[in-house]
């Protein structure tokens, strides 16, 4: 539709954990099909029934800081951990396209409290627009 900026994408600067090790990892990061939300699944150690999973995030480098839940989704059947997923909401965010969106994880159960930093550097995900689709040969433009 024209007048309409092209989606955005996501190029996530960071390792993503192997499928089992620590107590909490960040298996992957997604767009919403709409594009208006950054979906991400964390895997933790299945060390009791309730556990509470949340991602902390940042667009200013932690001047200010926004955290959200993440949810239960299922049991990872091969390693007997837990996935939980989470969603930012990118539309309250203005001028994506020109910062980093900053994220960590944390995993409280039975007392104790584990943190996914990525080895201390955090998640980094840089967003950018998608090309405008070209317009092709002899296609005629109404106006």
């Amino acid at each position: 539709m024209p007048g309409n900026p092209p989606p955005l994408l996501l190029n996530i600067l960071t390792r993503l954990h192997p499928r089992s090790g620590p107590p909490v990892r960040l298996e992957r990061l997604w767009l919403s099909a709409n594009g208006a939300s950054l979906l991400g699944s964390v895997a933790v150690a299945n060390l009791a029934y309730e556990k509470r999973v949340h991602c902390r995030f940042t667009v200013d480098n932690w001047q200010t800081v926004g955290e959200v839940a993440a949810a239960y989704a299922s049991a990872i059947l091969e390693t007997d951990d837990d996935r939980f997923v989470f969603a930012i909401t990118l539309s309250d965010m203005v001028d994506l396209e020109h910062k980093s969106l900053i994220l960590c994880l944390r995993y409280r159960v039975r007392g104790l409290e584990f943190w996914d930093n990525n080895d201390g550097s955090n998640f980094r995900v840089k967003f950018r627009r998608a090309p405008e689709p070209a317009t092709p040969r002899g296609a005629i433009e109404e106006g």
